[in-house]
C-alpha cells in the first residue's frame, strides 16, 4: 500500500501539535487552573494568504481548528500579529509555516516571545528564513541565523 507522504506529515504534524501544546507545561497548568473558570489557553495562529508554505506544506485553517480542538484560536495575518499579539492575552504563538516567518512583524513577535510568551513552530528552524511583501507577492529571502539566536534559539 502506497502512503501519501503529504498527507501524511499534515497529520503527523497535526498529531506532534496536539500533544506539543497541551503537553507544555505553562499550557497544562493553565488548562487544569483554569477549568474551573471555563477559560480555555487561547492560541494564537499566524495564516497569511499566500505566504510560502513552511516545511510541512500548507495548513488550512480547518486543519488547524480540528488539531488544535481543545484550545480558542486566534487567527492572525500581519496586522493581527502587529495590533494584537501582545494585546490578546495569548497563551501560544503558532507559526505553521516552519522556517519561514514574515519579516515585517519580526519586533512584534521577539517582543512578544521575550516577555516571556509560548511559541510552536511546525517544522524547520524556527526564525531561520524571512519573507518579505514584494507588491501582491511574498519573497523569501536568505537562510540566516541572525533571528532565532537573537532569540535564544541556538
Amino acid at each position: 500500500m502506497l502512503m501519501n507522504r503529504r498527507r501524511f506529515m499534515r497529520t503527523a504534524g497535526g498529531l506532534v501539535l496536539a500533544g506539543s501544546v497541551s503537553s507544555l507545561p505553562e499550557l497544562s497548568a493553565l488548562g487544569r487552573t483554569q477549568s474551573a473558570q471555563k477559560r480555555r489557553p487561547l492560541v494564537a495562529v499566524f495564516l497569511q494568504p499566500n505566504f510560502p508554505p513552511g516545511e510541512l506544506g500548507e495548513f488550512s485553517q480547518e486543519a488547524l481548528v480540528t488539531a488544535l480542538g481543545e484550545f480558542d484560536l486566534l487567527f492572525l495575518d500581519l496586522e493581527g500579529i502587529r495590533d494584537r499579539l501582545r494585546s490578546a492575552n495569548v497563551d501560544l504563538f503558532l507559526n505553521p509555516y516552519g522556517s519561514f516567518f514574515p519579516w515585517e512583524v519580526f519586533e512584534e513577535m521577539n517582543s512578544f516571545l521575550s516577555g516571556g510568551g509560548n511559541f510552536v513552530s511546525l517544522g524547520g528552524v524556527p526564525f531561520s528564513i524571512p519573507v518579505v511583501r514584494d507588491g501582491t507577492h511574498w519573497r523569501s529571502e536568505v537562510r540566516h541565523t541572525a533571528y532565532h539566536k537573537r532569540l535564544g534559539i541556538t
